[in-house]
């Protein structure tokens, strides 16, 4: 992950890309990202919906600038359908 993210940075700094972000992060992974001395990512990709969403992970895109980029199954038991 970290590698990765690095490599993402690099790129953005050689102007190839705008924003980096991430996807399906959860709230530990934004911490190893912060320990590791990177910024917050500008998006993070994440399930959202009424029938499930993580607090913690969307409070924490709030606190660091993050915009949160939501989407939602359109079957399965979770989210009521049949």
């Amino acid at each position: 992950r970290l590698e990765s993210y690095q490599a993402l940075h690099h790129i953005q700094g050689e102007g190839y890309v705008r924003a980096v972000g991430v996807s399906n992060f959860a709230l530990r992974h934004l911490h190893e990202l912060e320990v590791a001395g990177f910024d917050p990512p500008a998006v993070h990709q994440t399930e959202v919906h009424p029938r499930y969403h993580d607090d913690a992970v969307v409070e924490h895109a709030r606190q660091h600038g993050t915009q949160i980029q939501g989407y939602g199954c359109l079957g399965g038991r979770h989210t009521g359908a049949r």
